[in-house]
């Protein structure tokens, strides 16, 4: 079953109980979605997190009509504005799925019924959090104080399906550099090996 993935996912978080499983199981939906569909825009509220079963999700903003990417989300991932979600509030980004994709989505109404019906969601969803925070914090420290090719590597060792799945462009903006300096580092690694 497709659901037992999320569960699965879930579950290393917290321990899910039978009754919380056979909620989801209820009002989760299965999507399926082609490349390149824009899932929320710009100026939304978030009204749905999804889980992907299978595909890419890209989080980028729009500068001068060019995406700048800083978020990327793959097989097994929650994919979620977590801040706007909560909040309810519009978020400034947009998601785009990179590549045919199969999600599961769970509304804010449902969420919110677990949260409220559940003992274990409200723990689990704070311990998720949490993870999204920290996982958001390390991105930061690391484009702070780190070079062109410590991005390029750590993108490299966190994501290696990304320079199969994203175009050079978008890869390069997320890291902040030069297209010329993607394709200098690209080589080089691969001298290197």
């Amino acid at each position: 079953m497709t659901i037992d993935k999320l569960f699965g996912f879930l579950s290393g978080f917290y321990p899910l109980s039978d009754d919380l499983k056979k909620y989801l199981t209820n009002v989760t939906l299965k999507e399926h979605y082609m490349p390149h569909q824009v899932i929320h825009s710009e100026g939304q509220t978030p009204q749905k997190i999804w889980f992907i079963l299978e595909g890419c999700a890209m989080n980028y903003i729009l500068k001068e009509e060019r995406k700048i990417p800083y978020r990327f989300w793959y097989k097994g991932e929650i994919i979620a504005s977590v801040y706007s979600f909560i909040r309810l509030l519009p978020d400034d980004g947009y998601i785009e799925l990179l590549e045919e994709s199969i999600l599961i989505s769970i509304s804010y109404d449902h969420m919110e019924y677990a949260l409220k019906t559940f003992s274990e969601t409200e723990k689990l969803a704070r311990l998720y959090i949490s993870y999204s925070f920290h996982l958001q914090e390390i991105q930061m420290k690391m484009f702070t104080v780190s070079s062109a090719k410590e991005r390029y590597e750590y993108l490299n060792v966190t994501y290696p399906s990304i320079f199969r799945n994203v175009q050079s462009d978008y890869i390069a903006a997320y890291l902040g550099i030069s297209r010329k300096t993607l394709t200098r580092l690209r080589t080089s690694r691969g001298k290197d090996r």
